[in-house]
């Protein structure tokens, strides 16, 4: 079979494999990726989210966009509250604004 022009090119080769050292994993030099493949797929899961859970930080609320029909003059008052926000400068936007409200208004029905 002939070869190509390109095929004793470095860029073609195979990559030299070579074992890891003690000193290797101290300094964080990862292993090279092998060249051949094999059918086999690893089972393990990897554990990395659920050791960050374990800490008892708690979750992050979602959000959900969802539309809802507000009067004119409440959606003026609220983008004059977020310019007073921004000339103070603090960071803040209509949803926030709109979420804390509806948040004290469901602590209050309770």
């Amino acid at each position: 079979m002939k070869k190509s022009g390109l095929a004793d090119s470095p860029f073609f080769q195979n990559p030299v494999h070579t074992e890891r050292t003690e000193q290797d994993v101290f300094i964080g030099v990862t292993p090279e990726r092998k060249s051949e493949r094999t059918p086999e797929r690893p089972n393990a899961i990897p554990n990395v989210r659920t050791e960050f859970r374990s800490v008892n930080l708690p979750l992050k609320r979602l959000t959900k966009r969802y539309s809802f029909e507000f009067y004119e003059d409440q959606i003026v008052q609220l983008k004059q509250l977020r310019v007073r926000a921004e000339l103070e400068g603090r960071s803040l936007n209509l949803s926030q604004i709109v979420r804390h409200a509806l948040d004290s208004f469901l602590e209050q029905q309770k």
